[in-house]
């Protein structure tokens, strides 16, 4: 099962909120009142992002513009995650 979730933070209390689809229950309202939200100038567009599908090494979802740090041969790196060319990627902050 696909799921479509993007976040976006609240103006004022600054607390994420989240949008959630999935195909198999068709769940379009909740979808969309989410981006009501954004458009009635309740969620800030600026903060808006989507969920990679993937997790994090403590099961914590990464969203795109998330700084991630991994290691390397050398020690460790820090990156931000984008979508670019139709995948998330990370490159230097």
């Amino acid at each position: 099962m696909r799921v479509i979730k993007f976040r976006a933070r609240h103006k004022i209390n600054k607390t994420w909120w989240y949008g959630v689809k999935t195909e198999i229950l068709g769940n379009d309202l909740e979808f969309s009142l989410f981006f009501k939200q954004i458009h009635d100038g309740i969620l800030d567009i600026q903060t808006l992002t989507e969920f990679t599908g993937l997790l994090d090494k403590n099961g914590k979802e990464i969203y795109e513009g998330d700084i991630v740090k991994f290691k390397i041969i050398s020690g460790e790196r820090k990156e931000i995650i984008v979508f670019e060319g139709g995948c998330f990627l990370h490159r230097n902050r």
